[in-house]
């Protein structure tokens, strides 16, 4: 397994009908909270659904002016400033090259095998072009409006096409079918029931769900592996288990991602850049390494190896073990769920640890912002950590100058239209009545006068 945690998070932000401006500011916005809570040795966001090299790209650029430090904070980067060879591909690379392992293990070759994928973007592609590499015909591709049928296969033209689809924005799949003779486009449909020796959900969550498991199942599909998070329902898992199905989780099977991920932190941190076949051999290791340990903790008394089962044996060991050269980032790197939301997520997430506050405040645009860490103490910033963010909407609170003592009563608002922070809005003149104005950043004691119930 890795020598790192992950987690997950994300904003309500969809970049889909947006302009570059306008996702560019956005992501300088969401950095601007976010730089605080990550590091080369801390959380280390990467790209996902709605984030690419583009997106990175301004997430990194705004950090480097923040801090004034080129580090390997982010991973996905542009060649340019840092990136990693083989990057975009990784996770359809590794996937295969886990789901071959698998078919090898129960004596099966990949060649010649249809397989059946699903979505067009990156994760798609690096799927299709490594297994045609390794022999397999791709016969599906998909997206929200359907899927494509091509029986001819998906040569480097068609996958390469994949790329024009997904750069187009319009997030469908149909013009595949009118640039490609031969193949069939049907639309509000999904590809799991073509019959194919191997399926690969590598679009979204939760994109076969119990009743493609059956038709999976009966159709007698030799394989079936998650490429995307979480790809299939709890209940298609369970139907595959139980039948014996050959299936792996993507929690092993996207490892590739992940893995190259920490390789391009592994060359930023040497100052290098390894070759494509020096990054493709170390992650050819990495999955046959995941796979080994699936394997060893999945096997059952029948022979069946339940690879969720390993999979879940070997993470879990790997935490409560707290081994391993990267151990400094097993936890750090599982904090990345909250430092992501922290900026974006809307609504309080945590109980108030008190009534009354410490914090420091500074005046901004008629408005001071409030933040505080998860134990409750305060964040040593030039802002307003004394909001927690269980405090619900309306509730009255009293902001008071302790150099003075004078005080003000006001009300906890969401005025973030980028972040949806809760902050405590403070006019001018009730500034003004406290003395902060003058002071630069203030000390100051916030104390819950009347608290609302949670909307």
């Amino acid at each position: 397994t890795l020598p790192m945690g992950g987690a997950k998070g994300g904003s309500d932000f969809s970049p889909r009908g947006k302009s570059d401006a306008e996702v560019m500011r956005f992501c300088q916005a969401f950095m601007n909270e976010l730089y605080r809570h990550i590091g080369p040795d801390e959380d280390v966001p990467a790209g996902d659904i709605g984030v690419g090299g583009r997106e990175v790209g301004y997430l990194f650029g705004q950090y480097k002016k923040l801090t004034h430090q080129f580090q390997g904070v982010l991973t996905g980067k542009g060649m340019e400033w840092g990136g990693s060879i083989l990057r975009p591909e990784a996770t359809g690379f590794g996937a295969l090259y886990f789901v071959n392992q698998m078919l090898k293990t129960h004596g099966i070759d990949i060649k010649g095998k249809t397989v059946a994928i699903s979505g067009f973007g990156n994760v798609a592609w690096g799927a299709a072009k490594k297994a045609t590499e390794l022999g397999a015909k791709v016969v599906t591709i998909s997206g929200p409006d359907g899927y494509i049928y091509d029986p001819a296969g998906l040569n480097d033209e068609k996958i390469e096409y994949m790329l024009e689809l997904r750069a187009s924005g319009n997030d469908v799949c149909a013009p595949y079918a009118d640039e490609f003779p031969g193949s069939t486009f049907y639309a509000g449909r999904k590809p799991w029931e073509v019959k194919v020796d191997i399926a690969l959900p590598c679009a979204t969550q939760n994109e076969l769900n119990g009743k493609d498991a059956d038709m999976l199942l009966a159709n007698k599909t030799l394989c079936v592996a998650e490429v995307s998070n979480m790809g299939c329902t709890a209940e298609a898992v369970d139907k595959f288990v139980a039948a014996g199905q050959l299936f792996a989780p993507g929690k092993a099977v996207n490892a590739g991602g992940v893995a190259t991920s920490g390789l391009e932190m592994t060359q930023n941190s040497m100052r290098l850049g390894w070759s494509g076949a020096e990054v493709d051999e170390k992650l050819h290791g990495i999955m046959s390494n995941i796979h080994d340990q699936c394997v060893k903790y999945g096997t059952e008394p029948n022979g069946y190896i339940n690879y969720v089962k390993g999979a879940n044996i070997a993470g879990f060991r790997k935490v409560a073990r707290h081994d391993g050269p990267g151990h400094r980032l097993i936890h750090t790197r599982m904090r990345l769920l909250r430092t992501l939301l922290l900026a974006a997520a809307i609504g309080a997430t945590a109980p108030m640890a008190a009534q009354q506050y410490k914090g420091k405040a500074s005046y901004y645009s008629n408005s001071l912002h409030g933040r505080r860490m998860s134990d409750g103490s305060p964040y040593d910033k030039n802002s307003m950590t004394c909001a927690h963010r269980s405090l619900p909407l309306g509730t009255l609170v009293k902001v008071t100058n302790p150099k003075n003592g004078k005080s003000v009563v006001v009300k906890v608002t969401d005025r973030g239209p980028h972040h949806r922070r809760l902050l405590i809005d403070l006019s001018r003149k009730a500034a003004e009545e406290i003395d902060i104005l003058r002071q630069g950043v203030a000390d100051v004691v916030v104390e819950v006068v009347k608290k609302v119930k949670k909307e």
